[in-house]
């Protein structure tokens, strides 16, 4: 009797406060959970994130030289890998009188430059038959030419102007920046040169 008594007032408790019951159940559980995890996550070792830097490229840069019939001739510095055509860009482009049949026909727009190299635009009144058709101008050198040959002083490169005794770098490219010359004499005018250098440079240059 006494064991009816207790079940029927544990139902009772039961069906009254069986919400409680269930939320306080949910409660422990949700608990236990949070636990759970806490226990597992600090057993982890964390990832360790690494941050890499982007790799700052090194810019190369050459100087070219540029003459002739370009808007703006002088001495560029140009990015390594440069091409002909980047080259003529920052120089201005061709002047109205270049020569673009022959640009058109002996220069490679595409061809990359290299450093200290010479690039000589002739107008249409300029003979370019000095030229070898075969090669590009722009690697022309004093090898490629006769041991007897004179040096064309409107159309040498620096390497060619420094061949010639008592020409450095700095009087070649005074040579250059005086161009074009009627005739060697016009030297003389040039700062620096005077009766004694011309001399001995007189029998080794020409124009034409």
């Amino acid at each position: 009797m006494e064991d009816n008594s207790i079940d029927t007032l544990w139902r009772v408790f039961v069906s009254k406060y069986r919400y409680e019951l269930i939320a306080g159940f949910s409660f422990l559980a949700l608990l236990g959970g949070i636990v759970a995890s806490m226990v597992v996550f600090k057993n982890q070792s964390p990832e360790k994130i690494s941050i890499q830097k982007p790799s700052s490229e090194v810019v190369v840069n050459i100087k070219i030289d540029v003459g002739g019939a370009v808007k703006t001739p002088g001495i560029y510095d140009l990015p390594k890998g440069s091409r002909i055509s980047d080259v003529l860009a920052a120089a201005g482009g061709l002047l109205e009188n270049a020569d673009t049949e022959w640009v058109s026909e002996f220069i490679n727009l595409a061809e990359v430059v290299s450093d200290g190299e010479k690039l000589f635009i002739p107008t249409r009144a300029d003979p370019v038959e000095q030229f070898d058709s075969q090669s590009n101008p722009t690697s022309a050198s004093l090898d490629s030419q006769p041991v007897s040959a004179k040096i064309n002083i409107n159309k040498a490169t620096i390497e060619q102007l420094i061949s010639l005794p008592g020409i450095g770098e700095s009087y070649a490219n005074k040579i250059i920046q005086n161009r074009p010359y009627k005739s060697i004499e016009e030297l003389l005018n040039v700062s620096g040169i005077g009766p004694k250098k011309f001399e001995s440079l007189k029998d080794l240059v020409s124009v034409y």
